[in-house]
C-alpha cells in the first residue's frame, strides 16, 4: 500500500515520493493552510499486524518533536492515514550528505564544518536523553547556499524516532532485523547490547568521518553478516594507510572514537568532535600541538551522568538502510547467570570462533562432523552426556598450558557446564588436539540444544567465511530443534535462495535441506514455499507449482509463497500477473533481503 500523487494525507496533499526504504516511505507534502512543504515519512504497512505499534509510535513521537535544535530536523506532526502510521516533518531543500559524495570527496574544512555541526546535533541529543543509533551520510541533509554554489551550507540531521517506535513489537519487521546499517553500525549495537549510551553514535559519527577523510567506509564486503563481524573483531585499517594525506592527528583523534570498547572512546560527543577539528585546524596550519598526544592516548575520562548514563527514553531510529537478521541479544551473548564466567569471551565469540577457526585450520571437517544432526540429542535420551576430560598439552607454549589444566579442572567439576565445554574445546584446538576439541564441542551443543544464539552465531560465522552450505545445515538443524525461530527461520529463507543460484549456488543441496523441513512440517507454508523456490531454480516448474498451490491453501497472504508464485506466473510468460504478485508480496513483507529480490525480479519482469 503507498500513497498516490495528489491524495490528501490529513491536512497535507501528496506532490511526490522521494525514496523508499525497508522501514518507511518518504513523500513530499504540502500543507495549503500554512502555505508550506513537509516531508511525510510513512510506516511499512507490516506495521499494522504489531497491536502495540501505535501505542509505542505515539510515545515516540512525542519525544522526537520536543527535540528543538537548528541542526535536527524538526517534527510537525504525527498521525495515521488508511493504517498506516506517518511523521510530518521539516522539508530540507537540499541533497544528503551521500549524494554529495558521489559527486567527489568533501575538503579537510567542508568535513570539519559537517563534523561540528552534526556534532551539535548529537550533543543536544543527548543531552535530553535520546540516541540516535543510525548515524550515516544518508541521515545528514546538507544546504547549498545560493549565492555559493559548491560550499555546504546548513547541515542537518535527520531520522531520529524510528527505531524505538518498531523495537520489541511483533510485526514482522521488528521481529527479525537489527537496529543500524552495517557499514555504521557499533560494535555493541551489531552484537544486540540494548542497554547503550552514547558511546555508540560516537563510533557512527567516526565511521562517517573516517569515510569522509579516506573516501571508503573502514569495513565493506559481500555481505551484511561480514561487516558486522569486521566491526566486533576485525582490528580497524589506518587511516594513513588508505589516504597517506591523512595527517597523525586526524588519525589518533579516529582511532580512539572507533574503539571496540566503549570506554576508550571520547567521554562524549563534544569532545570528539572538538579534537577532529583542532587536529584538521593543526594540520591545515602546519602545527600539530593543538591537539594534546598525552590526552589523546589516555583512556577517557568519564562524563557527566546523562552523556553516558544509559539513555532509557532513547528513540532510536531505522532509515532505508539495509537491515539484517539481528545476532543474539545480549542476553545471549554470555554465559548464563548460573554458569561461572570462565573467560572474558561473549558467547557469539566462543561459539562463532571455533568453527571459524576449525573451517581454517582443518578445512572444515570436524565443523561438518559437528553441526550434523546425528550430533543433537535423541528426543527421547534425557541422560546426560557422559564425555571424558583428557588431559592435553601444549609444549612450547606455557599460558596455553597452564590455561588447558584450569578449564579441565573446571569441566571437571562441573561437567554439564556447556560453556565451559566449549571453552576448553577452543583451547585444545589452539592445541591442535582435534579429536579432544570435537568431543567436547559434541558436549557443549548436546547440553544447550535449543539455545537459539548457538545456530546464529555459528551460521552467520560461516556465511562470514563463504560456507554458505555449511551455514545453511546449521540453520536448518536450528529449525529442527526450534521450528517457531523467526530469526533462524529468516535466516534460512537467505541461505537457501543464495543456495538456489545456478552459478554460484548448489541447488540440488539446497532441495536435500528444504525437503528436510517440509518432512519436518508438511503443513508450514513457509518451508513449502522455500521448497517450491529451490525447485523452480532447478527449472522443476511442475513439481514447483504443487508446493506452491499448497502453500497458498495454507495461507494465501505469506509474501514467499506470493514471490514464488510470482516466478512461476513469469516462467509461463503471464508478466501482467507474476508483477501483480512481486508487488503484493513486496508491501506485505518485511525481509529485506526478499524485499531487495522482488525489486529485482520487477524490473526483469517489464514486458
Amino acid at each position: 500500500m503507498s500513497f498516490a500523487t495528489g491524495e490528501n494525507v490529513g491536512a497535507y496533499r501528496i506532490m511526490a515520493q522521494l525514496g523508499q526504504g525497508g522501514m518507511a516511505t518518504v513523500y513530499k507534502g504540502y500543507h495549503p493552510g500554512l502555505d508550506r512543504y513537509v516531508a511525510i515519512k510513512v510506516m511499512h504497512p507490516a506495521f499494522k499486524e504489531d497491536e502495540s505499534f501505535a501505542e509505542r509510535f505515539n510515545r515516540e513521537a512525542r519525544i522526537v518533536a520536543r527535540l528543538e535544535h537548528p541542526n535536527i530536523v524538526p517534527v510537525y506532526d504525527f498521525s495515521e492515514h488508511r493504517g498506516l502510521a506517518y511523521l510530518v516533518m521539516r522539508f530540507v531543500d537540499g541533497e544528503t550528505l551521500k549524494a554529495r559524495l558521489r559527486r567527489g570527496s568533501l575538503r579537510p574544512d567542508q568535513i570539519a564544518h559537517v563534523a561540528s555541526l552534526v556534532g551539535a546535533a548529537l550533543g543536544y541529543a543527548h543531552q535530553q536523553g535520546v540516541l540516535h543509533r543510525d548515524i550515516k551520510p544518508s541521515n545528514i541533509l546538507l544546504t547549498t547556499p545560493p549565492e555559493e554554489p559548491g560550499t555546504i551550507g546548513d547541515v542537518f540531521l535527520t531520522d531520529f524516532g524510528l527505531a524505538r517506535m518498531a523495537e520489541a513489537g511483533e510485526s514482522t519487521l521488528s521481529r527479525d532485523m537489527m537496529v543500524g546499517t552495517p557499514q555504521y553500525i557499533s560494535p555493541e549495537q551489531a552484537k544486540g547490547v540494548s542497554d547503550l549510551d552514547a558511546g555508540t553514535d560516537i563510533y557512527s559519527l567516526g565511521v562517517v568521518l573516517f569515510e569522509l577523510a579516506t573516501g571508503r567506509v573502514p569495513f565493506s564486503a559481500d555481505t551484511p553478516y561480514s561487516v558486522i563481524h569486521d566491526h566486533i573483531f576485525t582490528p580497524l585499517p589506518l587511516p594513513i594507510s588508505i589516504n597517506p594525506d591523512v595527517s597523525e592527528t586526524v588519525q589518533r583523534v579516529l582511532l580512539r572514537a572507533l574503539a571496540k570498547e566503549p570506554g576508550d572512546r571520547y567521554g562524549d560527543v563534544e569532545s570528539f568532535v572538538s579534537a577532529y577539528v583542532d587536529a584538521v585546524r593543526s594540520t591545515a596550519s602546519g602545527r600539530s600541538e593543538a591537539l594534546d598526544p598525552v590526552a589523546l592516548a589516555e583512556p577517557p575520562t568519564v562524563a557527566a551522568p546523562i552523556q553516558r548514563a544509559r539513555i532509557a527514553a532513547t528513540p532510536e531510529p531505522v532509515s532505508s538502510g539495509v537491515q539484517v537478521t539481528p545476532p543474539p541479544t545480549a542476553e545471549t551473548l554470555g554465559p548464563s547467570d548460573a554458569e561461572p564466567r570462565v573467560r572474558k569471551r561473549n558467547k557469539l565469540w566462543l561459539y562463532a570462533g571455533i568453527p571459524v577457526l576449525l573451517l581454517l585450520c582443518l578445512g572444515g571437517v570436524v565443523l561438518g562432523g559437528w553441526v550434523a544432526s546425528r550430533w543433537l540429542p535423541d528426543a527421547s535420551d534425557t541422560a546426560e552426556p557422559e564425555i571424558a576430560v583428557p588431559h592435553v598439552d601444549a609444549p612450547g607454549n606455557p599460558a596455553l598450558a597452564e590455561r588447558i589444566v584450569q578449564v579441565e579442572e573446571q569441566v571437571a567439576r562441573e561437567p554439564e557446564n556447556g560453556v565451559a565445554r566449549a571453552e576448553l574445546a577452543f583451547l585444545y584446538l589452539e592445541a591442535r588436539a582435534v579429536d579432544a576439541a570435537e568431543e567436547q564441542m559434541r558436549a557443549a551443543v548436546e547440553l544447550r540444544p535449543e539455545e537459539e544464539s548457538i545456530y546464529l552465531d555459528i551460521g552467520r560465522h560461516l556465511v562470514v567465511s563463504g560456507q554458505r552450505e555449511l551455514a545453511a545445515e546449521v540453520y536448518v538443524t536450528g529449525l529442527e530443534v526450534l521450528p517457531e525461530s523467526r530469526p533462524l527461520r529468516t535466516n534460512v529463507g537467505m541461505a537457501l535462495w543464495a543456495l538456489s543460484e545456478k552459478d554460484k549456488g548448489n541447488p540440488q543441496f539446497a532441495e536435500e535441506l528444504t525437503r528436510r523441513l517440509v518432512d519436518s512440517a508438511p503443513d508450514d507454508p513457509m518451508y513449502r514455499s522455500f521448497f517450491a523456490l529451490v525447485l523452480m531454480a532447478q527449472g522443476k516448474t511442475h513439481e514447483a507449482k504443487g508446493e506452491i498451490d499448497t502453500a497458498l491453501e495454507l495461507d494465501p497472504r505469506l509474501p514467499e509463497a506470493r514471490f514464488v508464485n510470482g516466478l512461476w506466473l513469469r516462467s509461463q510468460g503471464l508478466f501482467v500477473q507474476a508483477r501483480r504478485e512481486f508487488r503484493f508480496a513486496l508491501e506485505s513483507s518485511g525481509e529485506e533481503w526478499l524485499r531487495s529480490e522482488i525489486n529485482r525480479q520487477l524490473e526483469e519482469s517489464q514486458p
